[in-house]
């Protein structure tokens, strides 16, 4: 015997809907971060390749202010870099929440505000309405 009335159908289309609200990324992949980071800092391929001092007096020399012929230890990285970045491989695709369709977040408010009063019936509902089960 199945229950027919309104508000069950509802509350199976929000369970559906949360169950099914994560969606895969289809983002391109095409270009690194890295290699998009790149533009915001023209400066790090002259950086590469020199010890703290020589990184200290080139980025002195570049930073204006006049006198300066080194940068304090606190102002620049002591650790010599190198772009050892790699394109990534066999990444999983990320999920992305797509949330609950605006007619049915009338439901996630009243589960939430049940939630507050009754925490049992609340994951009861959610349980009923959101778990898979046979019977």
């Amino acid at each position: 015997m199945r229950n027919d009335d309104p508000l069950t159908e509802r509350l199976r289309r929000w369970g559906h809907a949360q169950v099914n609200r994560f969606a895969l990324s289809r983002a391109d992949r095409s270009v690194h971060v890295l290699d998009k980071v790149r533009d915001h800092a023209p400066l790090t391929r002259e950086l590469v390749g020199r010890d703290v001092a020589g990184r200290r007096r080139f980025m002195a020399a570049r930073s204006g202010v006049e006198g300066m012929s080194m940068l304090p230890m606190w102002a620049v990285s002591p650790i010599r870099s190198a772009n050892g970045a790699d394109h990534p491989h066999d990444n999983p695709e990320i999920a992305v929440d797509t949330g609950t369709p605006d007619e049915l977040r009338w439901v996630n408010r009243a589960v939430a505000s049940m939630h507050r009063q009754y925490p049992l019936r609340a994951l009861i509902l959610r349980t009923e309405f959101t778990v898979s089960t046979r019977r």
